[in-house]
């Protein structure tokens, strides 16, 4: 048996669903429809949520982060530009 808080399930372009034990906590939608390069969203998408919950933040706030973090770095191929905390911090205010 795997002692776990959160489980969450990565859809690509159907976004992400986050679960506290058996229950459905939160789902979030993919927030680039159209992605250029997929290699390491999934890295990116993790460590913004594991550091998230780990730092106490809500889990649907936690997810919107990750999923937007994740979005952005599809967008280009390979790492041509970086995603700064500020822009995500403002991205957030304007789905809030």
């Amino acid at each position: 048996e795997i002692n776990f808080n959160y489980f969450v399930v990565t859809r690509g372009k159907f976004g992400s669903i986050i679960y506290k034990k058996d229950k459905k906590l939160f789902s979030c939608p993919a927030f680039e429809k159209n992605p250029v390069d997929t290699i390491g969203s999934g890295d990116t998408f993790f460590s913004i949520l594991s550091l998230s919950l780990g730092a106490k933040i809500k889990p649907e706030l936690s997810l919107i982060m990750a999923t937007m973090a994740a979005g952005f770095s599809v967008k280009n191929l390979g790492n041509v530009e970086v995603y700064k905390p500020e822009n995500l911090i403002k991205n957030i205010k304007k789905i809030l």
